[in-house]
């Protein structure tokens, strides 16, 4: 298990693939508010209305039981947003988890907000962020407001496939 940041003790793991998996399937994440390594729209920064912005998600693995969205800074490491124990059958996806399924959890996010915390770089500084889905071979059954640490934790060994959509904002 590799550790993140300062320490093993409770900190973040990058979680390893499901026994018998040494290549993760591929999944698409497409949005129609903006394309790969292209600019967010203001209305999905903090310069706007600070809304989710609408995520398409190609097919899952047959195998997969759940998904876990994680909506990061890519550069520094933080996330913005965590959510998990979405159906793998999930086409579209909003930030309030409708047609996620019954089962869809927010958890907190690098902030300890349950919530999507818009991207918002310090003034002058551009940054990328990256909407990143991947596929498990099980539901991962933890509270909403889970941490992203208990959430990688229950994740290890069980990942089956990913995809992410990545674009940037500055001010």
């Amino acid at each position: 298990m590799l550790c993140w940041g300062a320490g093993c003790g409770g900190g973040r793991v990058e979680p390893r693939f499901a026994p018998g998996v040494s290549t993760p399937a591929s999944m698409t994440v497409t949005s129609e508010a903006f394309r790969e390594g292209g600019r967010l729209p203001v209305d999905n920064t903090c310069d706007g209305a600070g809304n989710f912005p609408p995520l398409t998600l190609s097919s899952a693995p047959e195998a997969a039981k759940s998904l876990v969205l994680v909506v990061e800074d890519p550069d520094v490491g933080t996330a913005l947003m965590v959510a998990f124990d979405l159906a793998p059958t999930t086409r579209t996806l909003t930030g309030d988890l409708k047609g996620a399924g019954p089962e869809a959890r927010l958890g907190a996010n690098d902030a300890r907000d349950v919530a999507f915390a818009a991207p918002c770089p310090a003034q002058g500084e551009g940054r990328r962020y990256r909407f990143r889905v991947i596929a498990l071979d099980k539901a991962l059954g933890l509270r909403e407001g889970a941490t992203r640490e208990a959430i990688e934790r229950e994740m290890d060994g069980h990942v089956l496939g990913e995809g992410s959509l990545t674009g940037w904002f500055a001010h």
